[in-house]
């Protein structure tokens, strides 16, 4: 899976901690996955390419999983809180 941060804010760049993203599925935690400390440039963005062990025997203990996967499809997401150093740039006119 690729994890995308997205440096959307008006800094010069950020600089992050150690850290793990979480995959949810149906706010069920799945499985966790470390993100090594790493720089996102000036309005950039970083991909981060990963994997999970996903929880596969939660997965299916979850009422609704029969349902999604009849519907065609299991939606997971990723969430993770960064911690970090932002640098940004003030121009004086």
């Amino acid at each position: 899976m690729t994890l995308t941060i997205d440096d959307h804010r008006n800094v010069e760049s950020f600089k992050f901690k150690n850290a793990t993203a979480y995959v949810n599925y149906r706010e069920d935690v799945m499985a966790e996955v470390p993100i090594r400390q790493n720089l996102v440039p000036t309005h950039g963005k970083l991909d981060v390419t990963t994997s999970a062990d996903l929880l596969v025997s939660k997965i299916i203990r979850n009422l609704r999983f029969y349902n999604d996967i009849g519907k065609g499809s299991l939606k997971l997401t990723a969430t993770t809180t960064l911690h970090g150093k932002a640098s940004a740039v003030y121009m004086q006119i």
